[in-house]
C-alpha cells in the first residue's frame, strides 16, 4: 500500500490514516459505553478488527500466517494490547477524549524511558529536547485537572505506561512481520 511513495511521506500518511482511525473508534467506543458496559464495547471492537485482520491474513498468507516465527512475542503483545484496551476504554467512559488524548501521548516519553532502561539505549540530546517539549504541551492541556485525579486519569496514565512495553515487544518481534500481525 502506498509504495510508489518514499518512506518518510508513506509513513506519514499511514500515520495520519491510522490516528484518524484511532479517533473515530474511540469516539465510537465512548459513545457505545452510554448503553454497553466496558467488556461489550471491547469485545464488540475486537471482534471487528480481528475479523478484518483475520480476512486480510487468510487471503494474503493462508492458513500458515496465522503462526508467525516469534508466536510467543505476538502472544505478549496480545496481552499487552488487550490490558491496554481495556484501560483505555475504561478511562473514555470517565474523562472527556480530549484529556484522555492528551494523557495517551505521554507514551513517547515513557517508552524513550523505558528503552534506556531496558533496552540500555542512549539518550541523544535532539529526542530529549523532542520529548521535553512535547511533554511540556501535554502537562499544559492537562495541568489544569491535575488537581483532582479521577478514576479515569489512572486508567489513562496506567495505559500509557504498558503501552511502552507494548513499543519494545513490538521492537522485539521486528519489522519483518506481516503487517496485520
Amino acid at each position: 500500500m502506498f509504495l510508489h511513495l518514499s518512506p518518510i511521506p508513506r509513513a506519514i500518511l499511514l500515520a495520519l490514516i491510522a490516528y484518524s482511525g484511532f479517533s473515530v473508534a474511540d469516539a465510537m467506543a465512548k459513545y457505545l459505553l452510554q448503553t454497553n458496559s466496558v467488556s461489550v464495547v471491547m469485545f464488540k471492537t475486537a471482534a471487528l478488527a480481528g475479523l478484518a485482520c483475520g480476512i486480510w491474513i487468510f487471503k494474503a498468507k493462508g492458513w500458515a500466517g496465522f503462526f508467525p516465527e516469534k508466536i510467543k512475542w505476538h502472544f505478549v503483545r496480545g496481552t499487552l494490547v488487550s490490558i491496554i484496551a481495556f484501560l483505555c476504554v475504561s478511562s473514555f467512559g470517565k474523562m472527556p477524549l480530549a484529556e484522555f488524548y492528551a494523557i495517551s501521548f505521554m507514551s513517547p516519553f515513557v517508552t524513550v524511558i523505558l528503552a534506556a532502561l531496558i533496552l540500555k539505549e542512549k539518550l541523544v540530546a535532539h529526542r530529549i529536547y523532542a520529548i521535553a517539549f512535547g511533554f511540556t504541551g501535554i502537562l499544559t492541556v492537562i495541568s489544569a485537572d491535575l488537581g483532582h485525579i479521577s478514576i479515569g486519569m489512572i486508567y489513562a496514565f496506567a495505559a500509557v505506561f504498558v503501552m511502552g512495553f507494548n513499543i519494545l515487544v513490538i521492537r522485539k518481534i521486528g519489522p519483518q512481520e506481516f503487517l496485520p500481525l
